[in-house]
């Protein structure tokens, strides 16, 4: 069996990575209480762009902007401005907390996943994404 990354374009894993990577730089420059409320959406043509859950967490980072572009200025890509998005309701992606380390999926991937394994050749790669969408715990998601 091979890992769900292989099946994937290999731009979109990258870019992924990336964003995952620019995430955890910008929580590691940020105080603790940031933590899971930003979260990177990407950086082109030199602008930062940070997804927030609340008008709240905007005016935060706003105030943290200097010490945010001094952090990503001289990085790879290099990141001059910084452009919020906030989206009340949508929380950023947060870790699980440590006693529960199992995934969570939403209703809608869990579907998509169910609906993937019904049309996918390999019986193997079929039955590893309901198995996915088993243990991952889809909330109220009936298999």
């Amino acid at each position: 069996m091979r890992p769900l990354d292989q099946y994937l374009h290999p731009d979109l894993v990258a870019r992924c990575q990336s964003i995952r990577r620019l995430t955890a730089e910008l929580w590691a420059a940020l105080p603790p209480e940031f933590k899971g409320h930003p979260v990177v959406v990407g950086c082109e043509a030199g602008t930062l762009s940070i997804l927030v859950d609340s008008p709240a967490w905007a005016t935060r980072l706003r105030f943290a902007e200097p010490q945010i572009l001094r952090r990503f200025g001289g990085g790879d890509p290099p990141c001059r401005r910084l452009k919020i998005i906030v989206r009340p309701g949508e929380s950023a992606p947060r870790e699980a907390p440590q006693g529960d380390r199992r995934a969570r999926l939403s209703r809608t991937s869990a579907q998509a996943l169910r609906h993937l394994a019904e049309t996918v050749d390999d019986p193997q790669l079929a039955q590893a994404l309901r198995r996915l969408v088993r243990h991952a715990g889809a909330a109220g998601c009936q298999e």
